[in-house]
Parts: structure tokens; sequence; C-alpha cells
């Protein structure tokens, strides 16, 4: 289940026209090769799954931190809000048949890199699938 859906989320992204004219086709998980911008950086922060008393329900809701990084802040914030935009609210089916009845999207924040100099906005979403 939690295995793809960081296949599901990513190509979710990938075909989403304001992420791809925001930073093109560089989408990566856990971190980027250097040198490369704008880019956007997905990471799984946890994958808790719901369970009742009659065992596993499977239904998860792991969170995402998204990332935004560009040698200009409005890059980045450009590119953070094509993917609230892509994210928030989404329901329906995802790659491989991942079932998402819904996306919530928290938690939005500057960040900055003071050795590459580049700026930074990020965002976390709970993707709720089965």
């Amino acid at each position: 289940m939690a295995s793809d859906i960081e296949s599901a989320l990513y190509a979710f992204l990938a075909a989403d026209a304001g992420v791809t004219a925001a930073v093109g086709s560089n989408i990566f998980p856990v971190r980027a090769p250097e040198g490369v911008t704008p880019v956007l950086v997905y990471h799984k922060v946890s994958d808790p799954s719901i369970h009742s008393k009659d065992g596993d329900m499977n239904l998860a809701h792991p969170r995402f931190q998204i990332t935004a990084w560009a040698g200009k802040y409005a890059d980045a914030k450009a590119a953070i809000k094509a993917v609230r935009t892509a994210l928030q609210g989404y329901t329906g089916p995802m790659l491989q048949g991942v079932a998402v009845p819904e996306i919530i999207v928290e938690n939005e924040q500057d960040l900055n890199d003071p050795q590459s100099l580049e700026y930074g906005a990020s965002l976390d979403a709970i993707v709720w699938h089965s």
C-alpha cells in the first residue's frame, strides 16, 4: 500500500501543468542533484496507518513535505503555489490504482540555503489513500 504512494505522488505532480510550468521535470525524492534549479524535492515525514479493533483498515495518511528551491524567491514561491493548487482538496485515483479520498495541505513555510544561496518554500501535505 504505502510503497506505491511515492510513485503516485511523483506521477501526479509530474503530470500537472502548473507544476511543470514552474519546475519542468525537476521533481526528485529526498534530494535533488546539485546545481539543478528550480526544483521540487519531496519526502515522507510520517506514515501512520488506521487500525480498528477488527484490524488494519487499509487506509493510511502519510505526511509529505514538498520543497521548492530556486535562485529567486519569487520562483520558489510560484513553484510551491503550483503544488498547493494541484494537491489541495484533491480526491480521486492516482497512479497504479491508488485511491485518494482527500489531500490536505498544511504548514507552508519559507526556507533558505546559506551554502547554495537558493530560496526555498515548502508545504506539508497529508495524503489519505488506500
